[in-house]
């Protein structure tokens, strides 16, 4: 028997046990930029989720987004969506390994600033400088990257102050996110907002198989 066939076994013992043990689940597979959990699922199964490494004994541990599912993985692959009492994606399903899922407990849309003006424009004829128009980012122009993402937006341990540190001011804090490396390529800068339209700047993004990790901070 060789490693293939193992897999192929271990597989079909997932979806058994997701049969027995699970509740019903729809699949959702990104095929663009723009809501990808909205419309016509896949298909519908039962899928078992655990935080314990399938061993069913430890509660959910608050700030963690990681779980463990059982799935049938021979219609699944890593950065699908599954739907039901809760919203999870695939983020590894390697042959033989327990299945890797994250949580989501919030929706990310992720736009781009536009590319901001020279800052002068010319000079009129008794050469007075004309300046520009104003060359910060401007919600009206901020270009779309990622519609309606469901991801794992989790807060950090720590904060930044503004350059301006004022004795009074608190920390802005950091946010860290997951969700599917697809739709879209996101970049440092860019601009994330959140379920509630709170607006943050994305300030790290890395890439890890089928997963964005991002790192973000809340902004005016």
């Amino acid at each position: 028997m060789d490693g293939t066939r193992i897999a192929e076994l271990v597989s079909l013992g997932y979806a058994k046990s997701a049969a027995a043990t699970g509740t019903p689940f729809s699949l959702y597979r990104p095929t663009g930029p723009s809501n990808p959990v909205a419309g016509t699922p896949l298909m519908q199964f039962p899928v078992t989720i655990s935080a314990d490494s399938y061993r069913f004994r430890q509660p959910v541990t608050l700030g963690k987004p990681m779980r463990q599912i059982l799935v049938d993985t021979s219609q699944t692959r890593a950065g699908d969506y599954l739907v039901g009492q809760q919203t999870l994606f695939i983020a590894d399903q390697s042959p033989l390994l327990h299945v890797q899922a994250v949580l989501c407990n919030d929706v990310l849309t992720v736009k781009r600033a536009a590319a901001p003006d020279a800052g002068v424009v010319d000079a009129d004829p008794n050469d007075n400088i004309i300046p520009a128009a104003y060359g910060g980012d401007v919600a009206g122009t901020e270009v779309l990257v990622l519609e309606s993402w469901p991801a794992s937006v989790i807060q950090g341990t720590k904060g930044e102050k503004s350059d301006v540190g004022l004795p009074s001011e608190t920390r802005s804090p950091w946010f860290n996110v997951m969700l599917p490396a697809a739709g879209a390529t996101v970049l440092s800068n860019d601009i994330a907002y959140d379920g509630n339209g709170q607006r943050y700047i994305i300030s790290s993004v890395s890439s890890e198989g089928s997963v964005y990790r991002l790192t973000m901070m809340e902004a005016e």
